[in-house]
């Protein structure tokens, strides 16, 4: 049930291209009428025009005939163009469509995605139903259509010989169903080999400046070579048993047509048939044969592609979190600040990770959070996002529940820094307005300023369009923090949270950005979350968090003079 659904559904997309469909399907049955009269043509010349020697009869055929085959390459060509912007543009807007899914999955589901397996499903997948999106389908009923056309005749034409040659059929059917058996489990287990080498290829792309100082090269080549290895016997063993599967339906092939010009010859020499019909019966039998080893391949495709369409479904299937979780309301602004209500939460439903959690960041205020790694400092930021979901309590917006607003609008106005940075394979300017055209070029320099780049970016040729390479790597590891900062800040939202943000600063150039930083804060909820304890001095409340809960809240001063945990980290 869940199988003929998911086919359905992908069908259903198919469809949205009905009219190029109709069209080309109209070119196909004409092509195929053309390619039916051809072997009649030809039993005209032989036993008409050649066997009475009249030549006007031959040229007049001819002539048909070569029209038959300019027709015939016309509609090609057009059909083979309509189905070729059917599988394009089927297969971009599947693309399209997929990355606007998995963006809008749950946190819970991006968690646990597998990337090699995902870009798989992407590239390859995609792919592999390009074909069933466009010609496949048709063309196999108009093959059917035209067989079952050709069986007829060929009874018709010489009823005996047509018998001989269908006693062959069978074999061809238990060929392709013995072989397509082991195809399909081959590309299966060659779709889980091939995840895994993206996967790890994806890993050694993004250690390429470190991996070797880190002993990460060793740990690629050995799995990499063990993937490869068994993606190429898998690819070797699939290519084996399709040629050996064509090879088994060509000799049966040849066997037709050794036994039609050998009870056909005799069938001439005793007067039953003509030698125009033995030709025309053998191109129609041989034309028979090859809609049938076109059905076969067709199959054979259609069972491959179908893990692939599973594959694309499912994604597609999984219900995005706008569906699970969405207000209606627009979050246009915040007067009083954010607060956590009795949050409890877990990722496995087993250990809380906060445990009857609360606190408030108000508007206008800097509250800092520190505490261990595993704290749940990371989980709250998630929370607020709503990437995940809190088991119980409430987390309010001035007051009210932030389920209420629309998840679009709560991350439009929520800017984060963390210590993970994200940076784009292009310039210094994009890298920080993201190409809204909204932002002027005096408010990124206004903020070039406030991050200590101005002076960095003045000695560079090409300035704020100097390309910085992929994920930032023409840069320092303070420069990129402070690109993201910059960024962060240019997006003026409501809610600013520093997480780890300025951690491959220097002391001396952080103190001076964070000092600049105060002045961008007004009438903001900022959250500042920290290992280091000198970026949090300033803040007008720390919070310091333990298993889930708040043990310490006060100012750095009021803190340190309890000589509790905050004083323990600070003299650790």
């Amino acid at each position: 049930m869940i199988e003929k659904t998911v086919i359905k559904e992908f069908i259903h997309r198919i469809f949205k291209y009905k009219y190029h469909h109709i069209g080309a399907a109209i070119c196909s049955v004409i092509y195929s009428i053309c390619i039916l009269i051809q072997p009649v043509l030809l039993m005209k010349i032989v036993d008409y025009g050649i066997a009475k020697g009249d030549i006007n009869f031959i040229l007049k055929y001819i002539i048909f005939y070569i029209l038959l085959l300019v027709v015939e390459c016309i509609l090609d060509y057009f059909t083979s163009y309509l189905y070729a912007v059917i599988g394009k543009n089927f297969t971009r807007t599947l693309r399209i469509d997929l990355l606007k899914h998995i963006e809008r999955l749950p946190g819970s589901y991006k968690a646990d995605i597998n990337m090699g397996e995902l870009f798989t499903i992407y590239d390859r997948d995609i792919d592999n139903v390009e074909s069933i999106s466009s010609k496949l389908l048709f063309t196999t009923i108009i093959q059917v259509v035209t067989s079952i056309f050709m069986c007829s005749y060929l009874l018709f034409l010489q009823p005996s010989l047509f018998f001989l040659v269908v006693i062959i059929q069978p074999l061809v059917f238990f060929t392709q169903k013995h072989f397509n058996k082991r195809i399909v489990k081959l590309t299966e287990e060659t779709r889980i080999c091939l995840s895994n080498m993206v996967k790890n290829v994806n890993e050694f792309f993004r250690m390429l400046l470190y991996g070797k100082s880190l002993g990460f090269s060793e740990y690629f080549w050995k799995k990499y070579f063990n993937h490869e290895r068994e993606y190429s016997l898998n690819s070797i063993k699939i290519n084996k048993e399709y040629s050996k599967e064509m090879n088994i339906i060509n000799f049966l092939n040849g066997i037709s047509t050794i036994i039609i010009y050998g009870i056909g010859g005799l069938q001439i020499i005793y007067g039953n048939l003509t030698i125009g019909a033995l030709i025309t019966f053998n191109q129609y039998s041989q034309k028979l044969f090859s809609p049938i080893i076109r059905i076969v391949e067709n199959t054979i495709t259609f069972k491959k592609a179908k893990i692939s369409i599973y594959k694309i479904m499912n994604i597609l299937n999984e219900r995005t979190e706008y569906e699970v979780r969405n207000g209606k309301k627009s979050l246009l602004s915040v007067t009083k600040g954010v607060s956590f209500n009795n949050i409890t939460f877990s990722y496995n439903g087993v250990t809380s990770v906060l445990d009857n959690f609360s606190i408030s960041f108000p508007k206008g205020a800097i509250t800092g959070i520190v505490g261990e790694s595993g704290g749940g400092k990371s989980t709250i930021i998630n929370l607020l996002l709503r990437n995940w979901t809190e088991d119980s309590g409430s987390i309010k917006i001035d007051e009210n529940d932030i389920n209420n607003y629309t998840l679009k609008s709560i991350r439009e106005n929520i800017s984060i820094v963390t210590q993970e940075i994200v940076l784009l394979n292009d310039t210094i300017y994009n890298n920080l307005t993201m190409l809204n055209s909204k932002i002027k070029k005096q408010q990124v320099d206004d903020i070039l300023d406030v991050i200590q780049m101005s002076d960095f970016i003045k000695t560079l040729p090409n300035g704020l369009d100097t390309e910085i390479g992929e994920g930032g790597v023409k840069l320092s590891g303070g420069q990129r923090q402070r690109i993201a900062i910059g960024r962060a800040l240019l997006r003026d939202s409501k809610v600013i949270i520093f997480d780890e943000a300025t951690s491959s600063l220097d002391n001396n150039c952080q103190e001076l950005i964070m000092e600049n930083l105060y002045s961008q804060f007004e009438n903001k909820v900022v959250i500042i979350i920290a290992h280091r304890l000198s970026t949090i001095k300033k803040c007008d409340e720390i919070n310091v968090l333990k298993n889930g809960k708040i043990i310490e809240r006060g100012t750095y001063k009021e803190l340190m003079a309890k000589m509790g945990e905050l004083f323990r980290m600070e003299n650790k």
